[in-house]
């Protein structure tokens, strides 16, 4: 075989080699961490942060929307949100939808809506009580519009001895 030859040959061998290891691949869609709620319930017309933890593994660039069901939302295309919950008791949804131009992913988030009120009292009274770390009052001790779902009451006292107890 000539020199030409050969070389025409390792050439296109080289060539069909470095092309099949180029081919693009298939896009993928968005990736959807977590979507984070804090603090998870509010009271009425309260407001929570909503934060989208999301990415594309492509590195193409990510489009956010958010919707609600009920109350309203400070930024409907933003990853962080803030959500103002209705003047109404109740569960309301949150929908998240992310897109990279051609694929697309949604998920929702609820959030609870509502209040009550929690008194504290001790025998003796006196000990100090604080509700989810808030500043420690003395017993007896009356906390309103505490939003629905569970809180952290801390009992302390010098002459007491209580346990933390999730409400």
């Amino acid at each position: 075989m000539s020199a030409v030859l050969l070389c025409g040959v390792l050439f296109s061998m080289l060539y069909l080699a470095c092309s099949e290891s180029v081919k693009p691949q298939a896009n993928q869609p968005p990736n959807l961490r977590e979507i984070i709620v804090f603090p998870p319930n509010v009271v009425l017309g309260g407001t929570t942060r909503v934060t989208a933890l999301v990415s594309d593994p492509d590195g193409d660039p990510v489009t956010v929307t958010w919707s609600t069901d009920g109350g309203s939302l400070s930024s409907t295309s933003d990853p962080t949100t803030f959500w103002t919950g209705p003047e109404t008791a109740g569960a309301n949804k949150i929908f998240f939808t992310a897109t990279d131009g051609e694929l697309s992913i949604a998920d929702s988030v609820q959030v609870l809506v509502g209040e009550g009120s929690i008194y504290v009292t001790s025998d003796p009274p006196g000990a100090n009580v604080s509700l989810d770390g808030a500043t420690s009052l003395p017993t007896p001790q009356f906390f309103e519009k505490v939003p629905i779902g569970p809180h952290r009451l801390t009992l302390a006292g010098g002459e007491f001895l209580y346990s933390e107890q999730f409400i």
